[in-house]
């Protein structure tokens, strides 16, 4: 049963939403709460919060639950009061882009932070070969390229971080330089572990990942080349 307080504490979400609802009609507190709750739940500060967390995004083999997450992650960017959608003016799917825009800032947040330690951990321990097979099967190839290449400008920028003391882009360049930091090193962890124990399963893989690079590279070399050459021709 849910604590007598719950009671108090929906009847706040209530009117704080009806007072909201006065400057903005479309605002919704589901909607706003949705990046607290994802911090909260990826931040746990004891060791039976942290084990709940491994249990929550590894299966029993160690596997993350990329499917369950995905799914979660769309939940939570959802409505789930259908009168809400009927009286917004905004479209359902401008809505959901920006939701899920705002839960995976809330993730990235927790990853370059001090408190995301437990996360970082998690995704370290990970089953190696399970998660490189789900990049070369989810298309995930292309944002990393655009990770790696948002790393290099922000870490061009933090060169320059003194001619811009005091600025609010200064912080934020330096979380997108430490953010690709991070997912630098568990990429090259997974993929040096599928390579040292992976046998032959994981031989194969690695030779498709690298064939899936190597056909992403030539096709964006083509794509600028030409690409180029139209401009050049206007």
């Amino acid at each position: 049963t849910c604590p007598a307080y719950y009671i108090l504490v929906m009847r706040s979400f209530v009117t704080l939403e009806g007072v909201a609802a006065r400057a903005d009609p479309d605002f919704n507190i589901y909607d706003a709460a949705v990046p607290y709750a994802v911090r909260r739940g990826l931040t746990p500060q004891t060791a039976g919060g942290q084990q709940a967390l491994k249990s929550a995004l590894l299966n029993d083999k160690g596997e993350l639950r990329l499917d369950e997450l995905s799914s979660l992650a769309t939940s939570a960017s959802s409505d789930p009061n259908p009168s809400h959608t009927a009286m917004k003016s905004r479209s359902t799917e401008e809505t959901s882009s920006a939701s899920a825009a705002r839960v995976a800032a809330a993730v990235e947040e927790v990853l370059v932070s001090r408190e995301g330690s437990a996360l970082r951990r998690v995704l370290y321990m990970a089953n190696s070969l399970a998660l490189v097979n789900y990049v070369l099967t989810s298309n995930a190839i292309p944002m990393l390229f655009k990770g790696a290449k948002a790393a290099e400008e922000a870490a061009e920028s933090e060169e320059d971080k003194h001619m811009a003391a005091g600025s609010a882009n200064v912080s934020k360049e330096r979380a997108t330089w430490r953010l690709h930091r991070i997912l630098k090193v568990l990429v090259l962890h997974h993929i040096s572990t599928v390579f040292r124990t992976g046998g032959i399963p994981g031989f194969f893989v690695l030779l498709r990942l690298g064939f899936s690079l190597l056909s992403f590279v030539i096709g964006q070399f083509f794509q600028n080349s030409f690409g180029e050459k139209k401009v050049s021709r206007l």
